[in-house]
């Protein structure tokens, strides 16, 4: 995961705890299970450029743009709930390394 997913989660949860949806509490919780969690970190500053270039090609953000120039890097795919992303990549050379969560099937 690029290291931009702990800061991206963290803003998730207080949105939601601001909002009521989830007690302060929880927030904090949910956000130390993900920072303990089992995942190997990969530093934004080494995808950045990537995700720029991406990030300008195809419209989309530099944060989602990060993920997919990880997956790129390793010779993987990732898995995205937002359909505006997918389908801007849908027909492009990435598309082979996005998968649509809510296509997921086991």
């Amino acid at each position: 995961m690029p290291d931009l997913l702990f800061a991206e989660a963290a803003t998730v949860l207080w949105n939601k705890a601001r909002r009521g949806e989830i007690r302060p509490e929880e927030a904090r919780d949910i956000s130390e299970l993900i920072t303990d969690g089992p995942f190997e970190v990969y530093s934004n500053r080494e995808l950045a450029s990537e995700a720029v270039r991406i990030g300008l090609e195809y419209s989309i953000t530099p944060y989602d743009a990060s993920y997919i120039a990880l997956a790129t890097r390793l010779g993987v795919g990732c898995a995205t709930a937002d359909r505006k992303l997918f389908g801007k990549l849908r027909d492009t050379p990435w598309a082979k390394h996005v998968t649509l969560l809510a296509d997921y099937v086991h």
